[in-house]
């Protein structure tokens, strides 16, 4: 319940464009690494395989709470949606002015017809696979949101019940105001 809480007012937060954000330099790898640790027990009961690739040194300027925000919704589907033994990757890569985050698993897919829909708000996408999974239905939204904030976009290609890919593309804000930057 309280994460469900926390998704809404996220939103919230999000959409009303009040939100203080904080912009500063932050490692992306490192964020996903220690977004992916908090993840580590359930993943390990599924025997899931995770493979980061980053810069090490890349740094981008960015809300810290955003970029958490983004790769938790990212990574927490990647581990529930997931089929025992599969893997998950996820690539952050710095190409022109945009940096991109590319993730794929070997999850259990999204139909075509759940594709049209996957980014709504509360919408979860009921089957076979998912019966028991809880779920909010919120999180991806908020991923398209946070990356509509930083001029980017979310794409998805996947197939049912064989695996699902993401590319996140980030842009980053202007650094002239480095502290509590209003997200219009």
């Amino acid at each position: 319940m309280r994460k469900l809480i926390n998704d809404i007012l996220d939103l919230a937060r999000l959409e009303s464009g009040k939100k203080k954000r904080v912009i500063e330099e932050v490692g992306l790898g490192k964020i996903a690494l220690y977004v992916y640790k908090g993840l580590a027990l359930k993943a390990a009961e599924n025997k899931l395989k995770f493979e980061l690739n980053y810069p090490e040194k890349f740094k981008f300027a960015a809300d810290k709470g955003e970029m958490e925000t983004m790769f938790s919704n990212l990574l927490s589907n990647a581990v529930k949606y997931n089929k025992q033994g599969g893997e998950i990757k996820l690539i952050i890569e710095k190409k022109g002015e945009f940096v991109s985050i590319f993730y794929s698993d070997t999850g259990i897919g999204i139909s075509k017809e759940d594709q049209q829909r996957f980014f709504g708000e509360f919408v979860r996408i009921k089957n076979e696979y998912t019966r028991n999974i809880e779920e909010r239905g919120l999180g991806l939204s908020i991923l398209k949101k946070i990356a509509a904030i930083y001029n980017g976009e979310v794409k998805v290609e996947s197939t049912y019940n064989v695996r699902s890919v993401f590319l996140v593309k980030i842009k980053e804000p202007s650094l002239v105001a480095q502290s509590a930057v209003p997200v219009n």
